[in-house]
């Protein structure tokens, strides 16, 4: 519990500490190893994770991406993802697979499925040699000040997401809100060059 409320993550995800006490309840932990590959983009969301210690990769198709949003192809991610794509029954001519973040210790990660009520929006595969998870079930999340703050940034992100990449299809749109961030900038302040 005490370590859940330390936790600045979860404390912006649950608005008081007794919310915390009873999200603390229903934690399991979770190890993974190396190249082990904790979920797979699509597939239906059964939890979601604290990194207490180690990290992860977070990993996408490149077919999720529209063309204007393309990432530069790595050689070194090519044949880093051998295995991967051989366990995700990918074609190496058809698909390619990008990491995107990685993801270290207090880090939160599986909620927006949730938020989105979609399947995994990326595949998790363990970087360390050991990844200690505390994994939470979908049921705390219900009705939480975070549901409800992330549902009313979605609703207004999509709008503006869609008018300036307006080619992307409601799931893609879907999909970058769910990685979106709502940050504050004081006026006048230069955001890109």
């Amino acid at each position: 519990f005490r370590y859940l409320l330390l936790n600045k993550n979860i404390g912006y995800m649950f608005d008081s500490p007794e919310a915390v006490d009873q999200v603390s309840k229903t934690a399991t932990i979770t190890i993974l190893n190396k190249s082990s590959i904790l979920f797979c983009e699509g597939d239906i969301p059964n939890g979601w994770y604290l990194i207490v210690d180690g990290s992860v990769d977070v990993i996408i198709r490149y077919f999720l991406i529209a063309e204007d949003c393309l990432f530069d192809s790595d050689i070194d991610e090519t044949s880093d993802f051998a295995h991967l794509m051989d366990s995700m029954h990918l074609d190496i001519k058809v698909d390619k697979l990008k990491r995107i973040k990685t993801l270290c210790e207090n880090d939160v990660f599986g909620q927006h499925s949730y938020y989105l009520d979609k399947r995994r929006s990326a595949t998790i595969v363990g970087v360390s040699s050991e990844t200690i998870l505390m994994k939470f079930p979908e049921s705390t999340l219900k009705n939480t000040e975070s549901l409800i703050r992330l549902t009313r940034i979605f609703a207004i992100n999509k709008s503006l997401i869609h008018s300036a990449l307006p080619r992307l299809r409601d799931d893609q749109l879907l999909l970058i809100n769910g990685f979106s961030e709502e940050i504050k900038l004081p006026a006048g302040r230069k955001i890109t060059e």
